[in-house]
């Protein structure tokens, strides 16, 4: 099993300013965690600290072991708010992301056979450093299971991958892009890992500039053949695609690829509705929705909302006029963050269509013969070349918002038309209270002073 940490950004600074400040001993408390799992694949959200007053059996500058009461406390705080624990401590002379030391890893293990009967949710061993963060997932056997990637989430974005940096794919490739974003932005381009689910006339320009930008790890996910229709939009594919009925992720997999540019590409052929196929969603640090349909966008919005993750969800529309001739070509960017509106919030989805799209075919059949249902969802929309090629830009140029925290004053939604090359903002920066997302919502990511168990 691989496991993922998600951190609101503002609480991980506000637990680093906290923690550190006793150096140089080490310090520490106990925090809600909640889990996500899909498959091999489990992410952890890391929540508000408990109100337990710390009591330690040991205390030093490179030892921290917490007593039978504080523990005792924690417990009951962790029982009380219906959520799992994380112990987190500090590393303060790690300037490089920290991993836990072999006292440390004994104390985990020995944590987590204890909490085994003790709590229903899932226990975390974390530390924090000023060179970032590290830890690992610990089972009721005792077992410690590193954490593969750590993602500090919001309206800005960082990632963190342990100790391994991105591949550099050298200076002749990037260096004026270098000079446009600096060395730090480029590194976490090239350590990022983007799931892209729709590969299609959005999708697939999409693919090809983060692939160009230097993202280090691309997943496409994609039910679909090349059919006639998309050739002039998937960018990558030719007429021979559609006489040898190849996928669109091979496709534009194999586009990718011989850009030569050392992407990691990941060809997933499947519809992210099947939960099966989820899992791509819970290692990814950004999801970009391209897909054409209203129920597999309430699937991604959704997921994205339990499982911390930064969501781009993209839409495009083609205005014709009565007499037949363009009237606009419209591209709508949401980028969708934890803490931030949803789809729902947005009103981006619609339950009739989405019960539409999810109907068994024969019934589905059956209802068009009797007039309840139109068929509309399997209706092929207008679109034109221009305009999915320039979503996949503005897709693209979302992760660089979020890299950049150009979203802490900028709209989050947003909508171009690419004819007129005139843009607005759409409302709704914040969630609306009466959405169903509020149910989804763990405590991790309630309102600044929210005590949990308080």
């Amino acid at each position: 099993m691989t496991v993922y940490l998600a951190i609101d950004a503002d609480r991980a600074r506000t637990i680093a300013e906290d923690l550190l400040v006793e150096s140089p001993r080490e310090a520490g408390g106990f925090y809600a965690l909640a889990a996500i799992r899909r498959g091999q694949r489990m992410r952890l959200l890391l929540g508000e600290r408990f109100e337990v007053e710390s009591h330690w059996d040991r205390q030093d500058v490179d030892l921290l072991t917490p007593n039978g009461q504080s523990i005792s406390a924690a417990v009951s705080c962790s029982n009380s708010a219906g959520t799992g624990l994380a112990f987190v401590h500090t590393h303060p002379f790690d300037d490089r992301p920290p991993s836990l030391s072999a006292i440390d890893r004994r104390t985990a293990a020995r944590l987590g056979r204890a909490f085994s009967d003790l709590i229903d949710g899932p226990f975390a061993a974390l530390v924090v450093a000023p060179g970032g963060w590290g830890g690992a997932f610990v089972t009721a056997q005792g077992d410690l299971r590193e954490i593969e990637r750590i993602a500090l989430v919001g309206r800005k974005l960082s990632v963190q991958a342990g100790r391994r940096q991105g591949r550099s794919r050298g200076i002749a490739f990037d260096d004026r892009q270098r000079r446009a974003l600096g060395e730090a932005s480029s590194a976490q381009l090239r350590s990022m890992h983007v799931t892209i689910v729709g590969v299609g006339g959005t999708g697939s320009p999409a693919a090809e500039i983060l692939a160009r930008m230097g993202v280090g790890r691309l997943t496409l996910i994609d039910p679909d053949i090349v059919e006639h229709s998309n050739v002039p939009r998937i960018f990558g594919a030719a007429a021979s695609d559609v006489l040898q009925s190849r996928a669109k992720v091979d496709v534009v997999g194999d586009s990718v690829r011989r850009l030569g540019l050392g992407v990691d590409v990941l060809s997933v052929r499947g519809d992210i509705r099947d939960v099966v196929l989820q899992e791509h969603l819970l290692s990814a640090d950004v999801v970009v929705g391209a897909t054409d349909n209203h129920s597999s966008r309430a699937v991604m919005t959704e997921l994205a909302v339990k499982a911390g993750l930064t969501f781009i969800d993209m839409g495009v529309r083609v205005g014709v006029r009565r007499n037949g001739d363009l009237d606009s070509l419209l591209l709508e960017r949401r980028i969708q963050v934890p803490g931030g509106p949803c789809l729902w919030c947005w009103g981006r989805l619609d339950p009739s269509r989405i019960a539409e799209e999810l109907l068994p075919a024969d019934r589905k059949e059956r209802l068009m013969a009797e007039g309840y249902v139109t068929g509309s969802a399997e209706a092929p929309e207008p679109s034109v070349t221009a305009l999915t090629a320039s979503a996949g830009a503005i897709a693209s140029s979302g992760l660089l918002a979020l890299l950049a925290g150009a979203l802490a004053h900028q709209p989050l939604a947003v909508q171009i038309d690419t004819l007129s090359g005139l843009g607005a903002r759409i409302s709704g920066e914040d969630p609306d209270p009466d959405c169903i997302c509020r149910k989804w919502k763990s405590t991790w990511f309630e309102p600044a002073g929210y005590k949990v168990g308080a």
